[in-house]
């Protein structure tokens, strides 16, 4: 039994994973958790973001994660997006320009068996099929979400929405406003519409693998320092013995701390997942894109949280809040269920430990 599990751990080894994140938090950190999780399981994993995001990365020296950072350009070097004249002229030349470094980089390492990519990057699975690679997409948002986009990809839905709820197999009645805003407002952001709706999946269907950040049990059917000037003129200071006003915190610890009781959140799909993952209550103030659907979730479907009741004008009340918070505080039905749903032997340890035997199984061949 020890020689055999020597023999995986040795094998394993050997295979090594690009993992490519679309260059934005909510979708770098998905990854990063998968990469570290493979990293567990013995496979070799590097990182990989633009340049521009690299510069902003800075490694923790008292972390034990060893995972190697390497870096491919989006064509727009000091400033990723704000550069470009557009958003669509800045996802037309990531995909030109992408395709170019992350082939470079591929040839120089010259030792890659895998590319997980994420979803809204699919020219990477071209890049490892040119390559014979094994290719991965990686949805990091919601399966729910991810369906919702596919029905209006395949034509099942159509734009605009007409109607009062919108029915689809296996979600509740949605209402417009209950759907990811690029499809509530088709007419928003049209150059993310188009990566999001159409090039997401132009070649899904031909990845060896679609890995969901989610887990089954689950969907079985940041102040910026250019916000500051946005604030009340000493505001900081006249709440120090109220709460804490930080431009960046570490969320997953602020949420694991015993002290958290209620997580105010805008729904964003990492940041309901760990609050589930964890078991916080949410208080859901959803905003834009995936945020409606994940926070309709939270209020109806898990009943893990509330949702902030806007006024007729559209704006969330002091009042509102503070009435939701005292609900809400009293509430801790799904701390449990989400806990087990990711523990040893969990439906989401068992998939990634299937992932890894596949890619182990494909090096020896």
């Amino acid at each position: 039994m020890e020689n055999n599990e020597k023999k995986a751990s040795a094998s394993s080894k050997l295979a090594h994973c690009l993992v490519l994140s679309y260059p934005a938090q909510g979708h770098m950190n998905p990854l990063l958790q998968f990469s570290k999780r493979l990293e567990h399981n013995g496979i070799k994993v590097t990182l990989v973001t633009t340049y521009f995001i690299s510069k902003s990365l800075h490694r923790d020296p008292s972390s034990s994660i060893s995972i190697p950072l390497e870096t491919i350009s989006d064509g727009y070097d000091e400033g990723r997006s704000a550069q470009a004249e557009t958003d669509q002229a800045y996802v037309d030349r990531f995909w030109q320009i992408g395709v170019q470094t992350l082939t470079e980089l591929v040839e120089r390492m010259n030792d890659v068996d895998c590319i997980v990519y994420d979803s809204f990057l699919p020219w990477a699975l071209d890049v490892a099929k040119k390559f014979g690679l094994t290719g991965a997409a990686f949805l990091t948002q919601s399966c729910t979400v991810a369906s919702i986009y596919h029905y209006v990809n395949k034509g099942l839905i159509k734009l605009p929405l007409t109607g009062d709820q919108v029915f689809l197999p296996g979600l509740p009645p949605l209402d417009p406003q209950d759907t990811p805003s690029f499809i509530n407002d088709p007419a928003s952001y049209p150059a993310f519409f188009d990566m999001i709706l159409t090039r997401q999946f132009s070649n899904i269907d031909k990845a060896d693998w679609i890995l969901c950040n989610t887990f089954y049990e689950l969907e079985k059917e940041v102040i910026k320092e250019s916000e500051q000037s946005k604030l009340p003129e000493n505001f900081s200071d006249e709440t120090t013995q109220k709460g804490l006003v930080v431009n960046w915190c570490p969320q997953l610890g602020v949420l694991a701390h015993e002290a958290t009781g209620c997580f105010l959140t805008h729904c964003g799909w990492n940041s309901t997942i760990e609050a589930l993952r964890l078991g916080v209550p949410m208080l859901a103030m959803p905003l834009w894109t995936d945020q409606s659907t994940n926070s309709k979730y939270v209020m109806d479907v898990w009943k893990m949280g509330l949702k902030v009741p806007a006024d007729e004008k559209g704006i969330v009340r002091r009042e509102a809040i503070a009435h939701c918070i005292g609900e809400i505080l009293e509430g801790d039905k799904w701390r449990n269920f989400a806990k087990e749903a990711v523990a040893k032997g969990g439906s989401s340890d068992k998939n990634i430990d299937d992932f890894v035997a596949n890619l182990i199984s494909s090096k020896s061949l």
